[in-house]
């Protein structure tokens, strides 16, 4: 909760603050116009110079400020989904960032549509592609864009062969305002810190591997596919959302505060969508719709009667786990063993998931 509340706060005064600097900036491109038109053609060479070395600070300013709520907004989850096309994004970004000259840009795209976050992908993968371009040294600048699905997660690969970056700044590669080459002049530093923090805030991991005496920087996207989880309880699931994560492959959480919602989900009547195959986490005490209507409207429906259910709950109730047993979940689990028992939670679910074919 206070993380959440330092994201609310830190978006916030990024936004005042943007606006408070917006003014003089919008001041002073105003007053370079002013002189512009009073010269006319008439100035000096030295003055168009200066003046347009002011304009291309104040751009560079303006650029610096957009970056800056980038960022602040990057924390927060989308929660809009959509059918992702990887292809069609990666041709789009081509379109858009890759100049006509000196860039060659390869696509290996190994990976169905699939459900999600459309926009926050697109825009890690325009900062990446944005980065490579921008710090390659060499008139020819050869990229490689490749992207497969491995369990839950689509894995993406971007590769160029640019100067790479040195062992000694990695760890500072995702940090703001930092750059690691000569040529980031001009860059605020901000495009893989704001990278970074959409592929967090969605379940996903970034890497960069760059190897020292070696030409080339690849950086490695995973981003969930699917899966999702039944709780009206934040701190819950934000427990179970972190230790799942910390499993080389993650599930991608799709959140209903009530069975009503995760009914309509399932059905296709809401925003929220599901890829099959997923799993279901079920908390059995929720407004509305609690855990076992929810159960037994699941197991009525004849589209949605296979779907493989575990409950976590804070009921240690004999009745409660006979109950939920004979409406045929998969297992049943306590909220308060979630602290110590927590990893032995996420590593059933991860491997039951890779271990069964779940129903499509």
């Amino acid at each position: 909760l206070r993380l959440r509340e330092a994201n609310v706060q830190l978006e916030e005064f990024t936004h005042v603050a943007s606006h408070d600097l917006r003014s003089p900036l919008r001041g002073i491109a105003n007053l370079i116009e002013f002189i512009e038109e009073d010269y006319g053609s008439s100035a000096p060479p030295e003055v168009r110079h200066n003046l347009n070395r002011m304009a291309q600070r104040i751009a560079a300013m303006e650029r610096l400020i957009d970056d800056l709520l980038a960022y602040a907004r990057s924390g927060r989850r989308t929660m809009k989904v959509e059918t992702v096309d990887l292809q069609a994004i990666v041709d789009e970004l081509i379109a858009l960032e890759v100049p006509v000259e000196g860039v060659s840009v390869t696509c290996d795209i190994a990976l169905d549509n699939f459900d999600g976050a459309r926009v926050p992908i697109a825009t890690v993968l325009r900062n990446l592609l944005s980065n490579a371009i921008k710090h390659h040294d060499r008139p020819e600048k050869n990229i490689s864009i490749r992207a497969r699905a491995e369990g839950n997660m689509c894995v993406i690969d971007l590769r160029d062969a640019g100067p790479g970056i040195a062992g000694a700044a990695q760890a500072r590669a995702f940090r703001l305002f930092q750059t690691v080459s000569s040529s980031g002049r001009n860059n605020s530093g901000l495009g893989l810190a704001v990278a970074r923090r959409l592929v967090e805030a969605h379940g996903g991991n970034i890497e960069l591997i760059s190897e020292d005496g070696q030409r080339g920087c690849h950086f490695r996207v995973y981003w969930p596919r699917f899966a999702r989880i039944v709780d009206d309880d934040d701190v819950t699931a934000e427990t179970v959302r972190r230790s799942l994560r910390k499993l080389g492959d993650h599930f991608h959480i799709v959140e209903a505060g009530d069975g009503q919602e995760a009914l309509d989900i399932m059905r296709g009547h809401s925003s929220k969508r599901l890829h099959r195959p997923y799993l279901t986490l079920l908390d059995l005490n929720m407004p509305r719709m609690n855990g076992f209507e929810f159960l037994e409207a699941v197991r009525a429906d004849p589209v949605l009667a296979s779907a493989v259910i575990f409950v976590l709950s804070t009921s240690d109730s004999d009745a409660d786990r006979t109950r939920a047993y004979k409406d045929q979940v998969a297992g049943y689990m306590l909220k308060t063993a979630i602290g110590p028992q927590m990893l032995r939670l996420t590593t059933l679910l991860h491997d039951y998931a890779q271990s069964v074919r779940l129903p499509l």
